[in-house]
C-alpha cells in the first residue's frame, strides 16, 4: 500500500531550498495541517522549523512530538536534532538529558557522542567533552593500531574528565 504521508515528506525535503526556507516551512504546516494525527508530520514540521532557523518554534515541535511513535531512524536522528535545538538555545542541560537517553539506546551514535561534547564545552568542561569524542571513538573502531593502546588510553581518558553518558 502507498504511504502517501511518507511520500509527502520525501516530496517536502527534496524540493527544499535553504535560500527560500519559508516555502518548506508552509509545505510541510500545510502538510501537519492534513494529517495531524499523523505522528511523523509532528516531526517533519518541527524539522522544517530548524531548518529555517527558528529554533524556539523548532523547540516548541519537538516537544509536542509523540517520539515512541516515530520510526527508531527518525526518533533517533530526530531527539538528536532536538538536543542540538536546545544547546543552540542554550538549554544545555536539557540538551545532555535528551543525548543521554538516545546514546543509552543507541551506545555507537556518533551525532550523539559529538553533540554530547559540544553541549559539554559550551558548559565550561572540555576535559569531558574530549573524553566523550576519545572513548566513543575508542568504542567504534577497528583501527588496530589505535586500539593496541586502548588499555591505556581508557586510564588517560578517565585522567582528564568523566563523560556523563
Amino acid at each position: 500500500m502507498l504511504d502517501l504521508v511518507a511520500l509527502a515528506i520525501k516530496d517536502g525535503w527534496t524540493s527544499a531550498r535553504r535560500d527560500d526556507y519559508p516555502v518548506t516551512l508552509e509545505y510541510f504546516q500545510a502538510l501537519r495541517s492534513e494529517h495531524p494525527e499523523d505522528p511523523r508530520t509532528q516531526y517533519a514540521l518541527a524539522c522544517a522549523l530548524d531548518y529555517s532557523g527558528l529554533e524556539a518554534g523548532a523547540a516548541e515541535e519537538y516537544e509536542r512530538c509523540d517520539w515512541s511513535a516515530l520510526p527508531d531512524d527518525d526518533r533517533r536522528g530526530g531527539r538528536v536534532q532536538y538536543a542540538s535545538t536546545l544547546r543552540n538555545l542554550g538549554r544545555h542541560d536539557e540538551a545532555l538529558a535528551v543525548l543521554r537517553v538516545v546514546r543509552q539506546e543507541h551506545r555507537l551514535d556518533g551525532a550523539a557522542a559529538v553533540f554530547t561534547a559540544l553541549t559539554l564545552v559550551d558548559l565550561g568542561n572540555a576535559a569531558a567533552g574530549v573524553a566523550e569524542l576519545a572513548n566513543h571513538l575508542l568504542d567504534v573502531s577497528d583501527d588496530q593500531r589505535l586500539l593496541r593502546y586502548e588499555w591505556a588510553l581508557r586510564r588517560y581518558i578517565g585522567a582528564i574528565g568523566t563523560s556523563p553518558s
